[in-house]
């Protein structure tokens, strides 16, 4: 964006009949107006932090999965959530066969940790 406005700066400098140099010190201003003044404004403008959007990992928690190898209290399997096969282990020491249903408590690492999604539970 800064060398955006630079640019327009030195076309329209360039538009008016200025020199090359006139046209570099207009890209130069150009640059440093919009970083130094436009950039800051724009910035707070459009990076609100939600803190009710969970990314990456995180986003994971509260969504359902079907299990693909048994989970078991202390044995961990695979499940798959969305399209992403993960590493899981029960929440409370349930288990869990192939096709159950499910539901992801937590994340620890690359654990997933599972809790049934209706009473799936053996």
């Amino acid at each position: 964006m800064c060398f955006g406005l630079g640019c327009c700066c030195s076309a329209l400098a360039s538009a008016v009949g200025f020199s090359l140099e006139g046209q570099v010190l207009a890209f130069a201003l150009g640059v440093a107006l919009s970083f130094f003044a436009v950039r800051p404004v724009l910035l707070r403008f459009f990076s609100h932090p939600d803190p009710d959007r969970r990314t990456n990992a995180e986003a994971l928690v509260g969504k359902p999965g079907v299990v693909l190898e048994a989970v078991g209290a202390f044995k961990a399997g695979r499940v798959r959530v969305g399209s992403e096969d993960w590493r899981a282990l029960p929440a409370d020491h349930g288990e869990f066969a192939p096709e159950d249903r499910v539901t992801v408590s937590r994340i620890e690492g690359s654990t997933l940790y599972i809790k049934p999604q209706h009473s799936t539970v053996r």
